[in-house]
């Protein structure tokens, strides 16, 4: 997986640098960029554009390694949880506007909609476990709890003989 990640980024490192001489515009940019500051703040930029490379480099091999450990579904839960920030600042900002003024409504229903989103999410990933309507029985938890329970009692029926503690726990070694 990390393979792909390195051949992804090498293909569009060139991919983008054969861009940047083909393409005008970018090339206009650079020269009005080098011409208007010093070489000192050129540098900079260089810098800067260098440390924005390997930071979104760093981000794909978290986005990869966070997948393979947890699933894709915890990555994405754990972005969905900064929604409802964006909500609230979005509003503040005066997002939301109807008719000339801000809608409280509709920022209410995207508001409550987001957080019920990331309350199943978290009982999807079992990081919420519910109680009633049978919703724990098949979690993590709960299934390594019965089992724990009685494994000597399920070993000795199927072998229909009773076996002493030493007995059972050198059986259930092999």
């Amino acid at each position: 997986m990390f393979l792909v990640l390195c051949l992804e980024g090498f293909f569009g490192f060139w991919i983008t640098f054969g861009l940047l001489f083909t393409e005008d515009a970018h090339k206009i940019q650079l020269k009005k960029i080098y011409n208007e500051k010093s070489g000192g703040l050129f540098a900079l930029f260089i810098f800067l554009l260098f440390i924005y490379v390997v930071l979104c480099g760093l981000k794909n091999a978290y986005r990869v390694v966070t997948n393979k450990i947890f699933s894709p579904m915890t990555k994405s839960l754990t972005d969905y949880f900064l929604n409802p920030l964006f909500l609230i600042q979005n509003y503040l900002e005066g997002d939301f506007v109807t008719r000339g003024k801000q809608n409280v409504f509709y920022f209410l229903i995207n508001f409550i909609l987001s957080s019920i989103i990331n309350l199943f999410g978290c009982v999807f990933n079992e990081i919420i476990i519910l109680f009633f309507c049978d919703l724990e029985k098949e979690t993590y938890n709960q299934v390594s709890f019965r089992s724990s329970l009685n494994y000597k009692d399920d070993l000795s029926e199927i072998f229909g003989i009773t076996y002493e503690d030493s007995e059972l726990d050198n059986l259930s070694n092999t």
